[in-house]
């Protein structure tokens, strides 16, 4: 009998469970038990899949608000499955982004704490002959 009280058959959590097993004879006089531990552990990292890298172009230098797409990630386990976007610059995902060339680092964190990371660049460039 499993102390979470599923069936044997049951898909194990990622935790530990104990099984009690038990024997009796064949009068039902002499009976012994034992406790199996099964510890199920998620050591897998979540796939991530960052957007498109962006280039665009600023005609008057100015920073350009763009509307920046969410990175995709799977993992192993069915659990809560975090992503965030930290830009290099240290600025909100949604603020505007200056001339030159800003990162976003793209993490998925799993339920156990196993992260993933992907890259994308955004460029925007000036041209001041638009």
């Amino acid at each position: 009998m499993r102390d979470d009280d599923l069936e044997l058959t049951d898909p194990f959590p990622l935790s530990e469970t104990e099984i009690t097993w038990a024997a009796t004879d064949n009068t039902g006089n002499n009976s012994e038990s034992c406790v199996q531990k099964v510890t199920i552990n998620d050591e897998v990292t979540p796939e991530t899949s960052c957007p498109e890298n962006i280039i665009v172009v600023s005609s008057n230098g100015s920073p350009v608000l763009l509307e920046i797409a969410i990175a995709t990630a799977t993992d192993n386990y069915m659990g809560d499955l975090t992503i965030l976007g930290l830009r290099s610059d240290e600025a909100e995902l949604g603020a505007p982004y200056p001339v030159g060339e800003t990162t976003i680092e793209w993490q998925a964190v799993d339920a156990m704490d196993n992260a993933a990371m992907c890259t994308q660049i955004i460029s925007v460039n000036f041209n001041a002959s638009m």
